[in-house]
């Protein structure tokens, strides 16, 4: 019988970098939180991809490949788009409404956060990526595809976040 390494999840996502959206799969190689923390991993791949320009005035109509790697740094965020997929997500229980603001999107939800973070420091810098749960994803410029607008859990890199604030319904 053949030698099986461990059984890695695949997450049906779309992430937002630049002026893209890419829709593809993203199959980290260790806990989710975790490999897109490590900043050892200068990219990260994602299958069954495309590529999609987000301003109309693009003259492409997007990228089709098996696979696409995007570099960390860029990424504004990631959603995860299945409620089924993130059972196997581990993050802080205390959490806290947010809006955040990236260079395309506004993003409102439940920021995973430590309990005694202050409002004006709750993206810490011992971590880049953190997640929003019940996210809402609205577009600030006009877009020229259709995406996902409400996402059971959203990943926000800190350094593509421009502002954000502590929502009050």
């Amino acid at each position: 019988m053949p030698l099986q390494g461990p059984q890695l999840s695949s997450y049906d996502v779309e992430v937002s970098i630049h002026n893209f959206l890419l829709k593809g799969a993203f199959v980290p190689r260790s806990e989710f939180m975790v490999f897109i923390n490590d900043k050892d991993n200068a990219t990260y791949p994602f299958t069954e991809a495309q590529l999609l320009p987000l301003s109309p005035d693009y003259q492409v109509p997007g990228i089709r490949h098996p696979l696409i790697n995007l570099n960390r740094d860029l990424i504004a965020f990631m959603s995860v788009l299945e409620t089924r997929q993130t059972s196997r997500l581990q993050f802080v229980a205390a959490s806290r409404r947010v809006v955040f603001y990236t260079e395309w999107f506004a993003i409102r939800g439940e920021l995973h956060v430590h309990g005694e973070a202050r409002d004006d420091d709750l993206l810490d810098t011992g971590h880049d990526f953190f997640a929003v749960t019940h996210a809402e994803i609205h577009p600030l410029r006009a877009i020229s595809l259709n995406f996902q607008r409400k996402a059971p859990v959203v990943v926000i890199n800190r350094h593509r976040v421009l502002a954000y604030n502590v929502h009050q319904p």
